[in-house]
């Protein structure tokens, strides 16, 4: 399990966790749209890039390249 920041379109981001290695966690997030609303609000942003977070440096992969 890995812990990712994830970046959205209109700037927001949030902090989860992801049973994947750094590539299936890319192939998952970048480049999909994600409900991020709350209860009966629907508020679609689509993921532009996410951030590796552990143990070691940061990896920062935005749209699907590493940077």
């Amino acid at each position: 399990m890995i812990k990712v920041k994830v970046n959205y379109e209109n700037g927001d981001y949030e902090y989860t966790h992801i049973n994947a290695i750094p590539k299936e966690a890319r192939a998952y997030y970048v480049g999909q749209v994600f409900n991020v609303g709350l209860g009966p609000n629907d508020n679609m942003h689509r993921c532009t890039s996410i951030e590796i977070l552990g143990k070691r440096a940061y990896e920062k992969i935005a749209f699907g390249q590493k940077k």
